[in-house]
């Protein structure tokens, strides 16, 4: 004979499942301490909820899976020896549930069914299969967190006629785990790296279709009476492909209305096509209609520009849209890793003097009124000092502001460098010249290594604030001596090349108009210097 006792609780949420959870009062700190609270407090009990004594006072957890160190009887230890009162110790009882279903799951042993002797972790699926076999168990899907359309109501998701991508395919995900710890692959950041890894150990079962809205039909469900979408961000992984032939197919025509340059009509683009230029077979599409020549040529720019080399994109999308793609890539093309994207780099969301971004707060502002308002140069330096990692960056307008001055600055340092409104000597190099020609090389070969890591805001700092510093102290320590001509000329020409990735303009104008350099700047090298002009020692 068994007794169902039902209480209320105040951690089972009622918008979920059937808002039933079994008690387990062995393994969950929670249901121990309501055992003991009805035990404690049997009047109260039976007057709200009808629970008689008889029903509670004889009962004892029951032992079911043993953790080393902590027993047959967990949450019941943990309970005692924090000393936790009652339900309402929430904090210690939360600090207790995340200790015992840790170590639970991963180190706790059955001690009653069929699993027996079993580790949790390992007869948690044969349990569920077991469950689903005998029909006492169905598998369903719900969000993650509360879903609410913009009308405020919230929204409740039917499992009817979904499809699903199985991302946790055992030698798929291998594949692209592999891929992700190899070196071919980079993120420039090991939080980002971490990240991925994260998602590939969680990825499982992914809805991938609707039923309205843009995108591609499923193509076994074209046709019938209930035709499935797919879903965008499973639709969209492998897009950047098309980017190679584009300008071939629709030319100018963004909107691919007009045939392109090869004259090809969308109807002409069958799957056999496509399957001969996206190198999936080696021979050409037969019946096709499209010229040989013009087929070798979509190929030959598809082959040319592929991989994806870097792709540039939020943090957020991380979880989604970026490990699908690489899941996508390694499925489209299983034995060429040398297709798949080599890099991604995820960056945070944006803030403004250290707010949210939003026009509800009056602190919204475009790319077109930034560059009105501090113009573009500006509004670039701020953007590269505003952070480099995945924690949203802060575009603050006193750093804006600030760089218009500095900028102007510079061009007024090189113009009366140039024109010899400038006191400089020349002649021989002193040891205040050769120092400070070491520190123009160590600035310029830290800010090369930020830019390589796209550590935007750590090569604004080496290529431009520490520049001018070290120029600065150059000036003192010259004092009545003056700078040499030679090293001030050596400083504007390497301050113009680190700083014109961040902001060109200004430094096109006085690379070309002040300094006379015959080329443009985006056409010069990196800067380079003999061996013998960095000392470290001399640096430090």
């Amino acid at each position: 004979t068994y007794l169902h006792l039902c209480t209320e609780s105040k951690y089972v949420c009622l918008s979920v499942g059937t808002g039933v959870v079994m008690s387990v009062p062995s393994d969950a700190p929670d249901d121990y301490m309501a055992l003991q609270d009805i035990k404690n407090k049997p009047d109260f009990f039976k007057d709200r909820y009808g629970v008689l004594p008889e029903w509670v006072g004889p009962f004892e957890p029951v032992a079911i899976i043993d953790i080393p160190d902590l027993g047959a009887l967990p949450a019941v230890t943990l309970c005692k020896e924090k000393k936790v009162a009652s339900q309402k110790d929430t904090q210690k009882l939360q600090e207790i549930k995340e200790e015992v279903y840790k170590k639970g799951f991963y180190d706790g042993v059955l001690l009653v069914g069929p699993c027996a002797g079993q580790k949790v972790a390992d007869a948690k699926t044969v349990i569920r299969d077991q469950l689903i076999e005998r029909k006492e168990a169905l598998r369903y899907f719900e969000p993650e967190k509360p879903v609410v359309a913009r009308s405020g109501d919230e929204c409740v998701v039917a499992f009817m006629h979904q499809w699903y991508l199985d991302y946790g395919e055992e030698k798929w995900r291998e594949t692209v785990e592999a891929y992700i710890n190899s070196e071919q692959f980079q993120t420039f950041s090991p939080q980002v790296l971490h990240q991925f890894k994260h998602v590939v150990g969680w990825l499982r079962e992914w809805a991938c279709s609707r039923s309205y809205g843009l995108g591609t039909y499923l193509p076994w469900t074209k046709d019938s009476s209930r035709p499935v979408l797919i879903e965008s961000l499973s639709d969209s992984t492998i897009y950047m492909a098309y980017y190679a032939i584009a300008h071939l197919l629709q030319g100018n025509d963004m909107y691919g209305q007009a045939k392109g340059p090869l004259g090809i009509a969308v109807e002409q683009l069958t799957d056999e096509v496509f399957d001969y230029v996206f190198a999936q077979t080696d021979d050409l599409p037969k019946g096709s209609t499209i010229p040989a020549e013009h087929l070798k040529r979509m190929r030959n720019e598809f082959e040319y520009w592929y991989p994806l080399d870097l792709r540039v994109s939020g943090k957020d999308l991380i979880f989604n849209h970026l490990t699908f793609s690489l899941y996508s890539h390694a499925a489209i093309w299983p034995h060429r890793p040398d297709l798949w994207p080599r890099a991604f780099v995820c960056n945070g969301h944006i803030m403004v003097d250290a707010q949210k971004m939003s026009k509800s707060l009056g602190n919204f502002i475009s790319i077109e009124d930034g560059i009105k308002e501090f113009t573009a140069d500006a509004m670039r330096v701020a953007l590269a000092d505003a952070g480099d990692t995945t924690d949203d960056a802060n575009f603050q307008r006193e750093t804006a502001n600030g760089t218009i001055m500095r900028l102007y600055l510079l061009e007024q340092f090189a113009n009366e460098a140039v024109s010899g409104a400038l006191p400089l000597r020349t002649g021989r190099y002193s040891d205040a010249d050769r120092l400070f020609l070491n520190e123009i090389v160590t600035c310029t070969q830290e800010a090369k290594e930020a830019y390589e890591g796209f550590q935007y805001r750590e090569a604004l700092k080496k290529g431009l604030y520490e520049m001018h510093t070290r120029r600065d102290q150059y000036r003192l320590l010259c004092g009545e001596d003056h700078m040499h001509k030679d090293m001030v000329v050596t400083w504007l020409k390497t301050q113009c090349q680190t700083l014109a990735p961040i902001a060109p303009h200004i430094c096109e104008h006085i690379w070309s108009e002040i300094l006379k350099e015959p080329s443009l700047i985006v056409s010069s090298a990196w800067p380079t210097f003999p061996e013998h002009a960095q000392d470290p020692v001399l640096h430090r």
